[in-house]
This record gives structure tokens, sequence and C-alpha cells, in this order.
């Protein structure tokens, strides 16, 4: 997690995942320049030199996958180094990506086998995402978004003494971080970080009053 933050450009001899848990950032590719919202990703071929700006001002949480296909030559899809939106498939991308952190640190038996099916998973949402963006076969309905929107709003305000995160909020409405902060922002107009940090501003002035 980093704010205000550039990262130096560099390269690995590895495939890399790069997915937005929350807030924004800039991807730079060579001369080219990607913004990554919360919720999208962009796939970086082995090699590319790149790196990660967060502007001055903003906030990003940012999670990062290696990996390789060993010694099986494999052409990546036509859609690497673009910036794409996981869409319903953004709070299961979540899940799987903290599992397949979780285990590859693991000690446990199976930790590895378990990190590798999670990492083969991430594999394939991404390219559905990609190739075949729909919406959720069970969507928020619109006033459920709403009324989601709307709790998290009065739960943000009603509890501003707390040290809340983004992560805490989401899963309190059952809702992964990526996919919790696009639909809070559609529906307010700002992050939900952004939202906190106005509402303690606003409480601060009026205890002054």
């Amino acid at each position: 997690m980093a704010s205000s933050h550039r990262f130096r450009e560099h390269s690995h001899p590895f495939h890399e995942l790069g997915f937005v848990l929350e807030g924004e950032c800039d991807w730079a590719l060579g001369r080219s320049r990607l913004r990554v919202t919360a919720g999208s990703f962009v796939l970086v071929p082995a090699g590319r030199r790149h790196r990660e700006v967060i502007p001055a001002g903003a906030h990003a949480q940012l999670a990062w996958v290696g990996f390789d296909f060993g010694a099986v030559p494999v052409e990546l899809p036509a859609w690497n180094q673009q910036a794409l939106a996981a869409g319903p498939w953004a709070a299961e991308l979540e899940r799987l990506i903290t599992t397949l952190f979780a285990e590859n640190q693991s000690a446990e038996l199976g930790g590895r086998e378990r990190a590798q099916l999670a990492l083969r998973d991430v594999l394939i949402l991404v390219t559905r995402a990609a190739v075949s963006p729909r919406p959720a076969t069970a969507p928020l309905a619109v006033n459920s978004a709403e009324e989601v929107a709307r709790s998290a709003a009065r739960y943000l305000t009603d509890n501003l003494a707390l040290p809340l995160s983004v992560q805490a909020v989401a899963r309190y409405h059952s809702l992964g971080a990526a996919h919790f902060s696009v639909l809070f922002k559609q529906h307010h107009g700002v992050t939900p970080r952004d939202f906190l940090q106005r509402a303690r501003i606003e409480r601060a002035r009026e205890l002054l009053v």
C-alpha cells in the first residue's frame, strides 16, 4: 500500500499480473501509460520494463502476482499490457489472490499446491474478464446496490472515531474491497477513503463551532 509513490522502472524474468485492490494508479510500460482503477488488472510479459506510479494526493493498494510456465513455450494473449476491468469477477479475484499469497508463504502441508491451484483460477478469471466480459450471473439489483452504498455511507459516518479500513467495511457488507470501492464511487462520486476523510474533516469543523 502506498500514497504518492513512484516505483523504479524494472523488469522481471517472469510474467506479472498487477491487480488494483483499492484506489487507482498509473502503469508505465515503456512510453505508454495506463490508468488502472480498483477492480482492474494488467498482464505484463516477462522482460517488459515497467513501473507503477501513484499520483500525489492519490491512494492505491496493489497486488502483484509473478508466474511463468516453466520450460513450456507459451504465447501471451493479445490483451496483455492493457488495463482491463475484472467486472463481476473482481471480488473472486481478490479472494483468490489473497489465498495465493497466504498459501505461497505457508509452511502447511499442500501450501504450494493450493497456491498453484489459486494461480490457475486467477488466470482463468482474468482471461474470462478480458475476452468475454458480461454481467455477473446474479448481479446486485440497482436498488440493492444503492442500499449497500447508502448503508456503507451511514456506517462510515456513524463510526468516524474508529480506525476503519475499506476492507473492513467491504467485509461488513459481504463484498470484496475492489468491488465495494467501485460500487461506492458509482453512487457517491468519491471513493470510500475520500468519503471518510471528508466526513472526519466536516465533523471536526462542527466540533470547533
